[in-house]
C-alpha cells in the first residue's frame, strides 16, 4: 500500500486543493511588486498566519502544515 508521499494521486489532489491558496500568495506578491501594497514584513506575517489558518480551516488534513 502507498502512503501519500508515494501516492501520485494524493500528491495531485493536495496539489489542486491547494492552488488557490498559493495563487492569493502570489497575486499579494505581486501586487507588492507592483507598488499596489506598501512592502511590510508585518503586513505580510498577518497575511501569511490569516491565509494559513484559512487553509486549515478549509481543506483539514489536506492543508500544507507550514
Amino acid at each position: 500500500m502507498m502512503n501519500g508521499a508515494q501516492n501520485p494521486a494524493a500528491t495531485l489532489t493536495r496539489g489542486l486543493c491547494t492552488l488557490p491558496f498559493d495563487a492569493a500568495r502570489d497575486q499579494r506578491a505581486a501586487a507588492v511588486h507592483a507598488g499596489l501594497l506598501k512592502p511590510s514584513m508585518l503586513a505580510d506575517r498577518e497575511f501569511t498566519r490569516a491565509l494559513d489558518a484559512l487553509e486549515h480551516w478549509m481543506l483539514g488534513p489536506l492543508a500544507r502544515h507550514n
